[in-house]
């Protein structure tokens, strides 16, 4: 499957995203993008956050790796959605198999053409 074939129109619809949906196009990114190397979240949680589209949290303190994923309750539209979990996908790679910091550094931004290939844009704020 290319993900670039299956990924929703940019158009002006708001999106608000389920947990079912959150692991559906994690399955798909995952596989296409980073060859299913990456553990699912072991928490995802839709809440409301200011000033950012989700994050990934983990223990800074214990350097464990990350288990949950936050995200925002609504979005622009649902490819703005999808490219932000894969956004937050490249900080969980960072973090559990590249062993980095999880900044937007250049192993963040290696990603970047893997990203357009695949029909998604990689940036540091989406």
């Amino acid at each position: 499957m290319l993900l670039k074939e299956h990924l929703p129109k940019q158009d002006k619809i708001p999106y608000y995203p389920t947990t079912e949906d959150t692991l559906y196009w994690f399955r798909n990114i995952n596989r296409c993008v980073f060859d299913n190397r990456l553990i699912p979240f072991s928490t995802i949680i839709i809440k409301r956050l200011r000033n950012i589209w989700a994050q990934v949290y983990y223990d800074d303190e214990i350097k464990s790796p990350p288990i949950e994923l936050h995200l925002n309750t609504k979005f622009p539209n649902k490819f703005h959605f999808v490219t932000v979990l894969g956004h937050e996908m490249v900080h969980k790679w960072q973090l559990e198999i590249n062993l980095d910091t999880g900044s937007h550094n250049k192993h963040f931004y290696s990603w970047r053409q893997t990203f357009k290939e695949n029909g998604l844009i990689l940036t540091r704020t989406v």
